[in-house]
């Protein structure tokens, strides 16, 4: 692939950010060349805007910016090296000065100091050369074309929702106020945001609502003045040469007073608020009702600008794609004289996923073309291949990305080393850029935070989008800004995969290997023609990847000394080579699923690790003692470790760490959980596993939890069978108050009778979840509902309570659980009671299970519960049920003894809509006086496992059932009549029901659409099944008794 475009203003602030700190200053004493490295390096970034803005159209300003890059990038390198062994000389000799390292240390890094500042004089020179100068901080924007309000709605497709959406919004008053609506329109470039705000200008309702129509295209370079005289000249329809912001905006309050007016604002850059504060005050003198619609590539410009919240665009459906691409790329829009074309259009319609800026450019590169192989060369191009004249969807995207600020450039091209559709997470590609140095930091925010706020500001701008596989977790890059990340990026970033060129470029710094090449018999030989990477990150899918061990790590290490990131998660490699402690600029080291038992000891003196990932290394069984050593290392992720012995001795010298996950308490000396204390900056998940082997209670206390401001989970774990003495377990528990900032808290095979003080009275005021495990021998509960942020409780395993008292629900200004919305009971062996609760207790309570309780026996009266589930509980429970009239859903399972349901069961439920009753083992018959008639809401009814029920009651289910299902009840003779009469039933499933053998007589209701029937003694299927005429799917299995199906035959439908 051809070299892309090369931004270095950003690195090259890192690397005079690294010269300018006090370690470096002190190193100049020793090595002089460092201070002639500063200036040089600042006479070059001082003309590199100038640079990077003419390398688009001068080859000789490319090739120039070619070898600062590399230089610089060796620069950097020399002064890591440097920089890091330094680090390693201060832990070694923290009063010595850096003139005692070693000669031949001083020699060699002499030696290509003085060479690379030869390289910069002439690179210097050769800029002198060329004319380049130095530029401020303009941007210089290739703006795109001016839009008007004029659109010619036959070529539009779709977007009918989108405009009906935004037309309610504008002739509705309802959403009037005080200040003018801002209704935001957001989305990538070339998505249709124009568009959709022209077909929404020229509706007539509009026109007719509105007494003013204005349009103005402010796009990237904004001024108050100019924006502010080109709503002037659309609202009266001439040009108004004034100059003066105040005439200006004088004239236009006037012309706007009084009237109803729509503006639209179309491609909104600026997000500065004090901008947009100006443009509106004469906007504000419009009537009641008046509308602004602002279309926006940037989230932020919304936020600032909007009232209503943003209409996020999406892409075009895959029908509607097709209908612009077939008006376009055909004559007359007709696709049917051509139809071997057909197919290779819809595949290539998949690369523009929903863009129509796309879909009318590759339409008009094949209109009246009708050859099959352009349309081939078509689908096999890339974004960059086509023709820059006929080519509108790079520049379109290319507009986006020149807005960016110069750090963001470089963590955005670095995407392109994931191939398309790849779904990454937030947090480790932001571990990846601080690795990588892209990260610059500024004041006394932290790294990781800088990081976070740059993935946001990508995220607004829409070069990510939340993944469809899981949008709280995922993301994606859009094919089509993943192909401008490639383009930008060049030979920068490689991938090794299948039936793609294995030729790395020497200018390649960033690679990924996709896991198939691994089957495919690729090697990794490749990445060990270049000495420059420094990434180098295995891309795997669900399964372990069988990659031959010696090629990964033996031969493939010594060649990449470079290396800032190493990821070599998932594969099957047993053993790291002890040559991995080489790699002296490695910050990112993940090794996650992989079968290793014991890190190498030189894993510790990588000075520069920042992230090291073990996640779910089942076998790993230790970690290096001298850990120690690792003074930068910020995350450490042992999750799924689980048989890992004890932390390497004075872990706690480590108060860099941000991340630790989980924590082994071990009695070693320097190993117990005392090592803690110094760790202020954890974040996230604590879990500090094995509190038996804590020594002393004093420990427990010098951990120092409470001073863990930014945990927000916290598991405290004893091991199963410990036999650490309820008064120590106590008194250690007391000692290890957490934080009032924690938001969840475990207890896990606690053995002490009482819980510590801090547990409610408000000490943990943010705390939403709770979950008490195993703790046997405790007979009391805390009073938790003092926590007025409380939201889930789960309690299991507590053997010995036996009653739930008041006191639970506390007392004071805050009591009675006043945000609890969900609460589990399971495995409370001897739980007899709950008290009743005061007026006001449990306002929130919504959701409530209660399994594994056999002597529980009675409910309290819940006021706002809707969802139930008792399983294996006692009998007299189900008595407290009828007095739950909010309840919307009731699951009851496992009462084995019980003939029948008590009478009332279901009287009182008028808003139930779900009812399942299962493993009901001695139930012989719902009667009448249970109350199912009742039940006018219901929609779902399930009966499960109810081997001795004859039947169902003749009358009693809801005609707003939309489910029923009956399974596993062998004793089951006949269905109830009536069926027919179920209006709204759409889903019925007989299963395993052995004894039935006919339908009722009458039909099914008409409204069915799944029908699942599985009766071994079914002689016949239900009457008129032909007439089911919305029925689209019929199961029929195991009914060996049926001999033929309805002569009338089936539904059509189905």
């Amino acid at each position: 692939m051809a070299v892309g475009e090369i931004f270095l203003s950003a690195a090259f602030q890192i690397t005079l950010e690294k010269l300018a700190s006090p370690m470096s200053k002190e190193l100049e004493k020793s090595f002089g060349d460092l201070k002639k490295l500063t200036w040089t390096l600042s006479k070059i970034q001082a003309v590199l805007r100038d640079a990077e803005a003419r390398q688009i159209t001068n080859a000789a300003v490319k090739l120039w910016l070619s070898d600062v890059e590399e230089v610089a990038d060796d620069a950097e390198d020399v002064l890591d090296e440097v920089m890091t062994e330094a680090f390693r000389f201060k832990q070694q000799n923290p009063v010595g000065n850096f003139s005692s390292l070693s000669r031949d240390f001083h020699f060699e890094i002499g030696s290509k100091l003085e060479k690379i500042n030869m390289r910069l004089d002439e690179i210097a020179k050769k800029g002198d050369e060329l004319g380049l100068k130095e530029r401020s901080g303009e941007k210089g924007h290739n703006a795109r074309p001016p839009s008007s309000s004029l659109v010619d709605e036959s070529s539009v497709f779709g977007r009918e929702v989108e405009k009906e959406e935004i037309l309610e919004l504008l002739v509705s008053d309802e959403y009037g106020g005080s200040d003018v609506c801002v209704i935001p329109i957001v989305g990538m470039g070339g998505l249709g945001k124009t568009t959709l705000a022209q077909l929404v200008y020229n509706d007539e309702k509009v026109t007719k609502h509105f007494e003013l129509k204005m349009w103005v295209c402010v796009s990237d370079d904004f001024d108050v003045r100019r924006a502010t005289k080109s709503v002037l000249d659309s609202a009266t329809g001439k040009n108004f040469d004034l100059m003066d912001l105040d005439i200006l905006q004088s004239k236009l309050r006037d012309i706007l007073k009084g009237k109803r007016y729509l503006l639209v604002l179309d491609d909104v850059w600026t997000e500065k608020k004090s901008d947009w504060d100006r443009l509106r005050l004469p906007l504000r003198a419009g009537a009641t009702g008046s509308k602004i619609i602002v279309t926006t590539r940037s989230g932020r410009v919304s936020s600032v600008m909007g009232t209503m919240p943003p209409r996020h665009l999406e892409g075009l459906s895959d029908d509607d794609c097709w209908s612009l691409f077939k008006q376009i790329a055909f004559e007359n829009g007709n696709a049917d004289a051509h139809p071997e074309l057909v197919r290779i259009g819809k595949e290539i319609l998949k690369k523009c996923r929903g863009l129509p800026l796309a879909v009318k450019t590759i339409g008009g590169l094949l209109y009246l073309e009708t050859e099959e192989y352009e349309w081939e060369m078509i689908l096999k191009s890339d974004l960059w291949d086509f023709e820059e004249d006929e080519n509108e969807i790079l520049p379109a995207l290319r507009l986006s990305y020149n807005h960016l600020p110069e750090h963001l450039k470089q963590c955005f091209v670095f995407c392109s080393v994931f191939p398309k559709d790849y779904n990454f997470e937030k947090e480790t590609l932001v571990l990846l850029w601080i690795a990588e140095g892209f990260v610059l930091a500024k004041g006394r925010k932290h790294l990781e935070d800088l990081g976070s706020d740059y993935f946001d500001e990508l995220l607004l701008r829409s070069f990510f989008q939340r993944s469809k596989i899981n949008s709280s977790k995922f993301f994606v890059m859009h094919d089509l800004v993943h192909d401008l990340a490639q383009y930008l990026a060049g030979d920068l970033c490689f991938r090794l995969e299948e039936g793609k060129s294995q030729s790395i470029s020497e200018r390649a710094r960033h690679a990924a290997v996709l896991h198939n090449t691994f089957k495919s018999g690729v090697t990794f030989e490749a990445l060990g023609t270049t000495t420059n990477l420094r990434t180098v990150i295995l891309l795997h899918g669900n399964e372990r990847s069988e990659t031959p061990k010696a090629i990964v790590l033996h031969d493939l290490l010594p060649s990449l000394r470079c290396l800032r990131v190493l990821d070599l998660s998932h594969i099957a490699v047993e053993e790291i080579p002890d040559m991995v402690g080489r790699l002296k600029h490695l910050r990112y080291l993940n090794l996650s699923s992989t079968r290793i038992k014991m890190l190498p000891p030189s894993v510790c003196t990588l000075y520069n690790l920042q992230s090291l990932i073990l996640m779910n290394c089942n076998n790993l069984k230790g970690l290096p003692i001298d850990m120690k050593k690792l003074l930068n290392l910020r995350h450490l992720n042992l999750t799924g470790c689980w048989h890992l012995i004890c932390m390497p001795p004075q872990i706690g010298e480590l108060t860099c760490l941000r991340t630790l996950h989980r924590f082994f308490v071990a009695k070693e000396k320097g190993c117990g959980i005392g090592e803690l204390k110094g760790m202020t900056e954890l974040r996230a998940t604590l879990i500090i596993d094995r509190l038996e082997d804590v020594s002393m209670v004093s420990e427990g206390r010098e951990a120092n939890l409470k001073n863990k401001q930014y945990l927000r989970r916290l598991e405290l774990k004893w091991s199963p069978g410990h036999h650490m003495p309820h008064a120590t377990g106590e008194e250690l528990l007391e000692c290890l108050e957490p934080h009032g900032n924690l938001k969840e808290l475990k207890i896990d095979v606690y053995h002490g009778a009482k819980f510590p003080n801090w547990m409610g009275y408000s000490l943990l005021p943010r705390l939403e979840r709770i979950e008490l495990s195993q703790c046997t021998y405790s007979r009391i509960l805390p009073p938790l509902g003092q926590l007025p942020l409380l939201k889930y409780l789960s309690i299991d395993t507590m053997s010995e309570l036996e009653s739930i008292s008041c006191e639970f629900c506390g007392e004071g200004q805050i009591r009675g659980f006043p945000s609890l919305e969900k609460m589990k009971l399971e495995d409370m062996k001897n739980l007899k009671e709950w008290h009743e609760i005061e007026d006001g207790d449990f306002p929130r309570l919504h959701e409530l299970t209660i399994k594994n309780s056999p002597n529980f026996a009675s409910l309290p009266k819940f006021p706002s519960l809707c969802d139930l589930v008792l399983d294996e509980c006692n009998e007299m429970i189900l008595g407290s049920v009828q007095f739950l009239s909010s309840l919307s859903s009731l699951k009851i399972s496992n009462f084995r003894r019980l003939a029948l349901l008590p009478e009332g069961l279901l009287q009182h439920l008028n808003s139930l809509k779900e009812l399942r009753i299962q493993n009901f083992y001695g139930l012989e018959a719902l009667k009448k006086e249970v109350g199912l008639q009742d039940l006018v809401s219901l929609q779902r009814f399930e009966i499960l496992s109810c081997p001795k029920l004859v039947s169902l009651p003749e009358e009693g289910l809801s005609s707003a059932l939309r489910y029923l299902s009956l399974c596993v009840c062998n004793s089951l003779q006949s269905l109830p009549k009536g069926l027919e009469n179920l209006s709204s039933l759409e889903e019925l499933s007989i299963s395993k029901c052995p004894k039935l053998v006919t339908f009722p007589e009458e039909k099914l209701p008409s409204s069915l659409k799944l029908l699942r029937i599985s009766a071994s003694n079914l002689v016949s299927l239900p009457k008129r099944l032909n007439e089911l005429s919305v029925l689209q799917h019929l199961a029929i299995d195991s009914c060996h008794a049926l001999r033929s199906l309805p002569e009338e035959g089936l539904p059509a439908s189905v």
